[in-house]
Protein backbone atom coordinates (compact mmCIF):
# COMPACT_ATOMS: atom_id res chain seq x y z
CA UNK A 1 0.00 0.00 0.00
CA UNK A 2 2.88 2.38 0.77
CA UNK A 3 4.52 1.48 -2.55
CA UNK A 4 1.39 2.57 -4.44
CA UNK A 5 0.42 5.35 -2.05
CA UNK A 6 0.60 9.13 -2.09
CA UNK A 7 4.19 9.62 -3.32
CA UNK A 8 3.65 7.22 -6.22
CA UNK A 9 0.37 8.94 -7.18
CA UNK A 10 1.94 12.39 -6.98
CA UNK A 11 4.31 11.19 -9.68
CA UNK A 12 7.54 11.81 -7.74
CA UNK A 13 9.15 8.85 -9.51
CA UNK A 14 12.75 10.11 -9.20
CA UNK A 15 12.26 10.47 -5.45
CA UNK A 16 10.34 7.18 -5.36
CA UNK A 17 13.10 5.26 -7.13
CA UNK A 18 15.79 6.84 -4.97
CA UNK A 19 13.88 5.85 -1.83
CA UNK A 20 13.70 2.23 -2.94
CA UNK A 21 17.42 2.13 -3.76
CA UNK A 22 18.25 3.82 -0.45
CA UNK A 23 16.27 1.21 1.45
CA UNK A 24 18.30 -1.49 -0.34
CA UNK A 25 21.45 0.38 0.68
CA UNK A 26 20.31 0.53 4.32
CA UNK A 27 19.55 -3.19 4.30
CA UNK A 28 23.07 -3.91 3.01
CA UNK A 29 24.80 -1.69 5.56
CA UNK A 30 22.59 -2.12 8.62
CA UNK A 31 25.16 -4.69 9.79
CA UNK A 32 28.09 -3.52 7.65
CA UNK A 33 30.73 -5.86 6.25
CA UNK A 34 33.51 -4.95 3.87
CA UNK A 35 32.26 -7.17 1.05
CA UNK A 36 28.87 -5.42 1.16
CA UNK A 37 30.39 -2.00 0.49
CA UNK A 38 31.28 -3.05 -3.05
CA UNK A 39 27.58 -3.64 -3.73
CA UNK A 40 26.45 -0.61 -1.74
CA UNK A 41 28.54 1.91 -3.71
CA UNK A 42 26.81 1.49 -7.10
CA UNK A 43 23.43 1.37 -5.35
CA UNK A 44 24.25 4.67 -3.62
CA UNK A 45 25.36 6.21 -6.93
CA UNK A 46 22.10 5.22 -8.63
CA UNK A 47 20.10 6.60 -5.70
CA UNK A 48 21.99 9.91 -5.89
CA UNK A 49 21.41 10.21 -9.64
CA UNK A 50 17.68 9.66 -9.12
CA UNK A 51 17.25 12.09 -6.18
CA UNK A 52 19.73 13.08 -3.45
CA UNK A 53 17.23 13.64 -0.62
CA UNK A 54 16.40 9.97 0.20
CA UNK A 55 20.10 9.05 0.01
CA UNK A 56 21.03 11.77 2.49
CA UNK A 57 18.21 10.57 4.76
CA UNK A 58 19.42 6.97 4.55
CA UNK A 59 23.07 7.80 5.22
CA UNK A 60 22.13 9.91 8.25
CA UNK A 61 19.95 7.06 9.53
CA UNK A 62 22.83 4.57 9.13
CA UNK A 63 25.21 6.94 10.89
CA UNK A 64 22.77 7.31 13.79
CA UNK A 65 22.41 3.53 14.14
CA UNK A 66 26.19 3.02 14.00
CA UNK A 67 26.71 5.57 16.79
CA UNK A 68 23.82 4.18 18.87
CA UNK A 69 25.15 0.62 18.75
CA UNK A 70 28.46 1.80 20.20
CA UNK A 71 26.83 3.45 23.21
CA UNK A 72 25.56 1.93 26.42
CA UNK A 73 21.84 1.90 27.24
CA UNK A 74 21.82 5.16 29.24
CA UNK A 75 24.03 7.01 26.79
CA UNK A 76 21.89 5.77 23.92
CA UNK A 77 18.83 7.44 25.46
CA UNK A 78 20.80 10.73 25.59
CA UNK A 79 21.63 10.41 21.90
CA UNK A 80 18.04 11.11 20.91
CA UNK A 81 17.76 14.64 22.40
CA UNK A 82 21.18 15.43 20.90
CA UNK A 83 19.85 14.46 17.48
CA UNK A 84 16.74 16.59 18.10
CA UNK A 85 19.01 19.58 18.79
CA UNK A 86 20.91 18.97 15.54
CA UNK A 87 17.60 18.77 13.68
CA UNK A 88 16.62 22.18 15.07
CA UNK A 89 19.98 23.57 13.91
CA UNK A 90 19.37 22.19 10.41
CA UNK A 91 15.90 23.72 10.38
CA UNK A 92 17.30 27.08 11.52
CA UNK A 93 19.99 27.01 8.84
CA UNK A 94 17.59 26.15 6.03
CA UNK A 95 15.10 28.86 6.98
CA UNK A 96 17.88 31.44 7.31
CA UNK A 97 19.56 30.65 3.98
CA UNK A 98 16.63 29.99 1.62
CA UNK A 99 13.10 31.32 1.12
CA UNK A 100 10.76 28.71 2.54
CA UNK A 101 7.18 27.86 3.37
CA UNK A 102 6.02 26.61 6.78
CA UNK A 103 2.44 26.73 7.99
CA UNK A 104 0.97 25.66 11.31
CA UNK A 105 -2.42 25.36 9.62
CA UNK A 106 -0.98 22.70 7.29
CA UNK A 107 0.20 20.70 10.31
CA UNK A 108 -3.06 20.74 12.24
CA UNK A 109 -5.48 20.07 9.37
CA UNK A 110 -6.57 16.52 8.59
CA UNK A 111 -3.88 15.98 5.96
CA UNK A 112 -1.16 17.18 8.33
CA UNK A 113 -2.31 15.01 11.24
CA UNK A 114 -2.56 11.91 9.05
CA UNK A 115 0.80 12.73 7.44
CA UNK A 116 2.39 12.94 10.89
CA UNK A 117 1.15 9.41 11.59
CA UNK A 118 2.27 8.15 8.16
CA UNK A 119 -1.23 6.97 7.33
CA UNK A 120 -1.77 9.99 5.08
CA UNK A 121 0.08 7.98 2.42
CA UNK A 122 -3.13 5.96 1.99
CA UNK A 123 -5.37 9.01 1.39
CA UNK A 124 -5.36 9.42 -2.38
CA UNK A 125 -8.13 10.85 -4.57
CA UNK A 126 -11.23 11.20 -2.42
CA UNK A 127 -12.79 10.83 1.00
CA UNK A 128 -13.49 7.14 0.49
CA UNK A 129 -9.82 6.51 1.26
CA UNK A 130 -10.41 7.82 4.79
CA UNK A 131 -12.04 4.43 5.45
CA UNK A 132 -8.68 2.84 4.61
CA UNK A 133 -6.81 5.36 6.74
CA UNK A 134 -9.05 4.74 9.78
CA UNK A 135 -8.72 0.96 9.48
CA UNK A 136 -4.93 1.23 9.07
CA UNK A 137 -4.62 3.42 12.15
CA UNK A 138 -6.63 0.87 14.14
CA UNK A 139 -4.28 -1.91 13.05
CA UNK A 140 -1.23 0.20 13.80
CA UNK A 141 -2.58 1.10 17.26
CA UNK A 142 -2.95 -2.60 18.12
CA UNK A 143 0.57 -3.34 16.91
CA UNK A 144 2.23 -0.39 18.67
CA UNK A 145 0.65 -1.48 21.96
CA UNK A 146 2.13 -4.93 21.37
CA UNK A 147 5.51 -3.30 20.69
CA UNK A 148 5.30 -1.33 23.94
CA UNK A 149 4.68 -4.60 25.83
CA UNK A 150 7.92 -6.00 24.45
CA UNK A 151 9.92 -3.32 26.34
CA UNK A 152 13.14 -1.65 25.22
CA UNK A 153 11.52 1.03 23.06
CA UNK A 154 13.48 3.92 24.57
CA UNK A 155 16.82 2.39 23.59
CA UNK A 156 15.77 1.03 20.17
CA UNK A 157 17.59 2.96 17.38
CA UNK A 158 14.70 2.31 14.96
CA UNK A 159 12.28 3.94 17.38
CA UNK A 160 14.70 6.87 17.64
CA UNK A 161 14.79 7.23 13.86
CA UNK A 162 11.01 7.11 13.71
CA UNK A 163 10.76 9.84 16.39
CA UNK A 164 13.29 12.03 14.58
CA UNK A 165 11.32 11.78 11.34
CA UNK A 166 8.14 12.77 13.18
CA UNK A 167 10.01 15.79 14.55
CA UNK A 168 11.32 16.55 11.06
CA UNK A 169 7.78 16.51 9.72
CA UNK A 170 6.85 19.21 12.23
CA UNK A 171 9.99 21.34 12.12
CA UNK A 172 11.26 21.31 8.56
CA UNK A 173 9.82 23.68 5.93
CA UNK A 174 7.02 22.32 3.75
CA UNK A 175 8.63 23.97 0.72
CA UNK A 176 12.06 25.50 -0.03
CA UNK A 177 13.10 27.77 -2.89
CA UNK A 178 16.66 26.90 -3.91
CA UNK A 179 18.73 29.22 -6.16
CA UNK A 180 18.72 28.74 -9.96
CA UNK A 181 15.26 27.13 -9.93
CA UNK A 182 12.04 28.79 -11.05
CA UNK A 183 10.02 26.63 -8.68
CA UNK A 184 10.52 25.49 -5.11
CA UNK A 185 11.07 21.99 -3.75
CA UNK A 186 7.55 21.34 -2.49
CA UNK A 187 5.70 18.51 -0.74
CA UNK A 188 8.59 18.01 1.69
CA UNK A 189 6.16 17.02 4.46
CA UNK A 190 4.54 14.38 2.25
CA UNK A 191 7.98 12.94 1.45
CA UNK A 192 8.95 12.79 5.13
CA UNK A 193 5.58 11.18 5.85
CA UNK A 194 6.61 8.25 3.65
CA UNK A 195 9.79 7.86 5.74
CA UNK A 196 7.66 7.95 8.90
CA UNK A 197 5.41 5.17 7.60
CA UNK A 198 8.36 3.01 6.48
CA UNK A 199 10.11 3.36 9.83
CA UNK A 200 6.87 2.66 11.70
CA UNK A 201 6.62 -0.62 9.80
CA UNK A 202 10.16 -1.37 11.02
CA UNK A 203 9.19 -0.48 14.60
CA UNK A 204 6.26 -2.90 14.66
CA UNK A 205 7.90 -5.49 12.40
CA UNK A 206 8.77 -7.83 15.26
CA UNK A 207 5.37 -7.73 16.96
CA UNK A 208 3.43 -10.92 17.60
CA UNK A 209 -0.07 -11.11 16.16
CA UNK A 210 -2.60 -13.78 15.22
CA UNK A 211 -4.45 -14.75 12.09
CA UNK A 212 -7.31 -12.37 12.83
CA UNK A 213 -5.09 -9.31 12.46
CA UNK A 214 -3.53 -10.73 9.30
CA UNK A 215 -6.93 -11.30 7.74
CA UNK A 216 -8.06 -7.80 8.69
CA UNK A 217 -4.88 -6.37 7.14
CA UNK A 218 -5.56 -8.29 3.94
CA UNK A 219 -9.12 -6.94 3.86
CA UNK A 220 -7.88 -3.35 4.25
CA UNK A 221 -5.31 -3.85 1.47
CA UNK A 222 -7.93 -5.38 -0.82
CA UNK A 223 -10.22 -2.38 -0.26
CA UNK A 224 -7.34 0.05 -0.91
CA UNK A 225 -6.39 -1.52 -4.23
CA UNK A 226 -10.05 -1.82 -5.24
CA UNK A 227 -10.52 1.92 -4.71
CA UNK A 228 -7.29 2.65 -6.59
CA UNK A 229 -8.38 0.43 -9.50
CA UNK A 230 -11.76 2.20 -9.72
CA UNK A 231 -10.11 5.62 -9.77
CA UNK A 232 -7.39 4.71 -12.27
CA UNK A 233 -9.99 3.17 -14.58
CA UNK A 234 -12.05 6.37 -14.40
CA UNK A 235 -9.02 8.50 -15.25
CA UNK A 236 -8.07 6.15 -18.08
CA UNK A 237 -11.49 6.82 -19.59
CA UNK A 238 -10.79 10.56 -19.48
CA UNK A 239 -7.38 10.08 -21.09
CA UNK A 240 -8.94 7.95 -23.85
CA UNK A 241 -11.45 10.73 -24.48
CA UNK A 242 -8.65 13.32 -24.68
CA UNK A 243 -6.64 11.05 -26.99
CA UNK A 244 -9.60 10.86 -29.40
CA UNK A 245 -9.88 14.66 -29.41
CA UNK A 246 -6.17 15.09 -30.18
CA UNK A 247 -5.93 12.29 -32.75
CA UNK A 248 -7.16 14.56 -35.56
CA UNK A 249 -4.48 17.21 -35.00
CA UNK A 250 -1.56 17.54 -37.39
CA UNK A 251 1.60 16.18 -35.73
CA UNK A 252 3.71 18.55 -33.61
CA UNK A 253 0.95 20.95 -32.50
CA UNK A 254 0.93 22.58 -29.04
CA UNK A 255 -1.99 21.69 -26.80
CA UNK A 256 -3.22 22.91 -23.41
CA UNK A 257 -5.21 20.36 -21.41
CA UNK A 258 -6.26 21.83 -18.03
CA UNK A 259 -8.49 19.39 -16.17
CA UNK A 260 -9.69 19.47 -12.57
CA UNK A 261 -11.29 16.42 -10.97
CA UNK A 262 -14.21 17.59 -8.82
CA UNK A 263 -14.56 14.03 -7.47
CA UNK A 264 -11.26 14.30 -5.61
CA UNK A 265 -10.51 16.75 -2.81
CA UNK A 266 -7.03 15.35 -2.18
CA UNK A 267 -5.16 14.82 -5.48
CA UNK A 268 -5.90 15.91 -9.00
CA UNK A 269 -5.03 12.79 -10.97
CA UNK A 270 -5.84 14.52 -14.26
CA UNK A 271 -2.88 16.92 -14.22
CA UNK A 272 -0.78 14.95 -16.72
CA UNK A 273 -3.59 13.52 -18.82
CA UNK A 274 -2.63 15.84 -21.68
CA UNK A 275 0.99 14.68 -21.59
CA UNK A 276 -0.06 11.04 -21.83
CA UNK A 277 -2.46 11.68 -24.67
CA UNK A 278 0.16 13.68 -26.60
CA UNK A 279 2.97 11.11 -26.50
CA UNK A 280 4.40 10.68 -30.01
CA UNK A 281 1.88 13.07 -31.55
CA UNK A 282 1.73 16.56 -30.02
CA UNK A 283 3.23 18.72 -27.26
CA UNK A 284 1.62 19.39 -23.87
CA UNK A 285 2.44 23.10 -23.81
CA UNK A 286 1.37 23.50 -20.15
CA UNK A 287 3.64 20.76 -18.80
CA UNK A 288 5.34 22.35 -15.80
CA UNK A 289 8.34 20.04 -15.39
CA UNK A 290 10.65 21.67 -17.94
CA UNK A 291 9.85 25.18 -16.66
CA UNK A 292 10.83 24.39 -13.04
CA UNK A 293 14.48 23.90 -13.99
CA UNK A 294 14.64 20.95 -11.58
CA UNK A 295 14.87 18.23 -14.22
CA UNK A 296 17.60 17.21 -16.65
CA UNK A 297 15.40 18.42 -19.53
CA UNK A 298 14.60 22.08 -18.87
CA UNK A 299 13.93 25.24 -20.83
CA UNK A 300 16.41 28.07 -21.37
CA UNK A 301 13.92 30.46 -22.97
CA UNK A 302 10.91 30.72 -25.30
CA UNK A 303 10.53 27.68 -27.54
CA UNK A 304 7.85 26.04 -29.73
CA UNK A 305 7.31 23.03 -27.46
CA UNK A 306 6.61 23.95 -23.83
CA UNK A 307 5.87 26.99 -21.67
CA UNK A 308 9.15 28.69 -20.66
CA UNK A 309 8.08 30.02 -17.23
CA UNK A 310 6.08 28.80 -14.26
CA UNK A 311 4.00 31.99 -14.45
CA UNK A 312 2.65 30.92 -17.83
CA UNK A 313 2.10 27.36 -16.59
CA UNK A 314 0.10 28.68 -13.62
CA UNK A 315 -2.08 30.81 -15.89
CA UNK A 316 -2.86 27.82 -18.12
CA UNK A 317 -3.63 25.54 -15.15
CA UNK A 318 -6.23 28.10 -14.05
CA UNK A 319 -7.60 28.63 -17.57
CA UNK A 320 -6.55 32.29 -17.56
CA UNK A 321 -3.72 32.42 -20.08
CA UNK A 322 -4.20 34.79 -23.00
CA UNK A 323 -2.55 33.41 -26.14
CA UNK A 324 0.17 35.63 -27.60
CA UNK A 325 0.95 36.07 -31.29
CA UNK A 326 4.16 34.05 -30.80
CA UNK A 327 2.16 31.14 -29.37
CA UNK A 328 -0.68 31.12 -31.88
CA UNK A 329 -2.10 28.85 -33.00
CA UNK A 330 -2.55 27.00 -29.70
CA UNK A 331 -5.09 24.23 -29.21
CA UNK A 332 -7.04 24.00 -25.95
CA UNK A 333 -9.43 21.35 -24.63
CA UNK A 334 -12.54 23.25 -23.55
CA UNK A 335 -15.95 22.49 -22.03
CA UNK A 336 -18.65 21.72 -24.56
CA UNK A 337 -21.94 23.61 -24.65
CA UNK A 338 -23.71 20.27 -25.17
CA UNK A 339 -23.99 17.43 -22.63
CA UNK A 340 -22.32 15.11 -25.11
CA UNK A 341 -19.49 15.34 -25.90
CA UNK A 342 -18.40 16.75 -22.56
CA UNK A 343 -15.17 18.21 -23.96
CA UNK A 344 -14.19 19.73 -27.31
CA UNK A 345 -10.94 20.88 -28.91
CA UNK A 346 -10.66 24.53 -29.90
CA UNK A 347 -8.03 26.29 -31.99
CA UNK A 348 -7.00 29.49 -30.23
CA UNK A 349 -5.52 32.53 -31.91
CA UNK A 350 -3.76 35.55 -30.41
CA UNK A 351 -6.00 37.18 -27.77
CA UNK A 352 -8.02 34.03 -27.02
CA UNK A 353 -7.99 32.55 -23.53
CA UNK A 354 -7.19 28.94 -22.63
CA UNK A 355 -9.83 26.79 -20.91
CA UNK A 356 -10.16 25.08 -17.54
CA UNK A 357 -12.37 21.98 -17.40
CA UNK A 358 -13.99 20.78 -14.19
CA UNK A 359 -15.25 17.22 -14.47
CA UNK A 360 -16.12 14.52 -11.97
CA UNK A 361 -13.78 11.67 -12.91
CA UNK A 362 -13.12 9.59 -9.79
CA UNK A 363 -16.28 8.13 -8.12
CA UNK A 364 -17.37 9.43 -4.73
CA UNK A 365 -18.99 7.29 -2.02
CA UNK A 366 -20.05 10.15 0.21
Amino acid sequence: MLSYGLIFRLGFLNFYLSTGLTLCLMALLWHPRWNRFYIALPVALLAFLAHPLPLIWGLLALAYVAIAERLSGKMRVLLLPTAFALLILIQTGLTALFPNRWSLARLVDLGGILGLAGAGQFWLYGNKYLIIVAASLLLWAILILERVDQKGMLSDPIVHLWSLNVAGFVLLPQGIQFPNYQFGLLYISERISLFIAILFCAVIGGCRYGRGLTRLSALVAAAFFTFAYMDERAMNRVQAQIAVLLAGLPPGQRVVVALQDTGSDRLNGLVHIGSGACVGHCFDYANYEAATGQFRIHVSGPNPFVAPTMKLVGEMELGKHVVTSAEAPLYSVCPSTNPSPQLVLRKLEAGDKTCLNRIEATPQFF
